[in-house]
């Protein structure tokens, strides 16, 4: 709401001053970069980097469970994929969660970081930004409903909230279509990956 709200002044709502906007979280960056826990990830995640290693190809112990894990992935993709396919049937709370679907697995595609995933990581981080624009009018429109009481204005403001909401849909649906074609690329089997570390 509070990045929506200017361009909604912007767009011509009048009478704003009384409007009494929702505040930001209290939230204290120093301290949770100062935990032990987020330190040791990031000293992880920079042994990884420098040593040009992925978190498959840095842990080779347990080599099993990655066919189960990249199935586990695999199904994931589909789901999204079957819900992406109607996405402009779901409801707002169906579209959420598919925003949250696609931001798991981007999230799990990053922890991987194999080359081979980054053309589909590239793709979901994109469809995650789209929806998320498509949220945070879903956000707002709750916002004006609730909190702008003057009949005139609550009408502007939420026929020009849907009216964005609406552009902002067919713009992620585009992007969920080229979703819905794409697979979930092949990856190493581990006694590949253990056959080219040996070289």
């Amino acid at each position: 709401m509070l990045e929506v709200f200017p361009k909604l002044k912007k767009g011509g709502l009048t009478n704003t001053d009384s409007l009494v906007l929702p505040q930001r979280a209290n939230f204290e960056p120093r301290r949770l970069a100062a935990s032990g826990d987020f330190q040791l990830c990031l000293l992880h995640s920079l042994r990884l980097i420098v040593t040009g290693q992925s978190i498959v190809e840095g842990a080779p112990r347990e080599p099993e469970l990655y066919p189960i894990l990249h199935g586990l992935l695999e199904q994931q993709l589909a789901s999204i994929r079957v819900a992406s396919a109607s996405f402009g049937d779901l409801s707002h709370r169906r579209q959420h969660r598919l925003r949250n679907w696609i931001k798991t697995l981007r999230y799990c595609l990053e922890f991987l970081g194999t080359r081979s995933h980054r053309p589909l990581y590239n793709l979901l981080r994109e469809a995650q930004r789209a929806l998320g624009k498509v949220t945070d009018m879903d956000v707002a429109i709750t916002w004006c409903r609730d909190s702008i009481t003057e009949p005139e204005q609550r009408g502007y403001a939420l026929g020009w909230l849907q009216a964005t909401r609406d552009y902002k849909a067919r713009q992620a649906a585009k992007i969920l279509k080229e979703l819905v074609n794409t697979h979930y690329p092949s990856y190493p089997a581990p006694t590949a990956i253990a056959a080219l570390k040996s070289k």
